[in-house]
């Protein structure tokens, strides 16, 4: 039996028909606390993180921080039961000069998806217009 897991749920930005998505999008907190570590030294910190809405295939970053210029408002801390298999795809980063932004891109797979299915899901995300803090463009790496 599948037991619950603590997870980050933020809503999605997206559009489907000129109409907002809001399909919860989760995190499981395990696979947030794998690729940031020292949250807990450094709560203060941003930690954004790129997510996918598998409704409506937008890719957007979003942050539990209020201060934060991804902060989602709709967010919550809860209890959830697994989707799937919540994988560390890449880091998003951003195409400027000197600039470090990087949003680690989760993505939960159902268990049974193969890497041929992987592949042509990745084509169809939309995340071609996010943008770093500092307004440059994020890399795209599907386009």
């Amino acid at each position: 039996m599948v037991e619950p897991t603590e997870c980050f749920v933020f809503l999605c930005r997206g559009k489907i028909r000129d109409r907002d998505c809001r399909m919860p999008i989760m995190l499981p907190a395990d696979a947030f606390e794998r690729q940031f570590p020292n949250r807990a030294v450094q709560s203060k910190d941003d930690y954004p993180v790129a997510l996918l809405c598998w409704r409506c295939k937008r890719v957007d970053i979003y942050s539990p921080l209020q201060n934060s210029p991804y902060y989602d408002p709709g967010w919550q801390k809860k209890e959830c039961f697994p989707a799937g298999d919540t994988e560390f795809l890449l880091s998003l980063q951003c195409e400027g000069g000197n600039c470090e932004f990087r949003a680690p891109l989760f993505v939960t797979w159902s268990t049974d998806t193969t890497v041929e299915e992987k592949e042509c899901a990745v084509k169809t995300w939309q995340g071609t217009d996010l943008h770093a803090p500092d307004g440059h463009l994020i890399h795209w790496h599907w386009s």
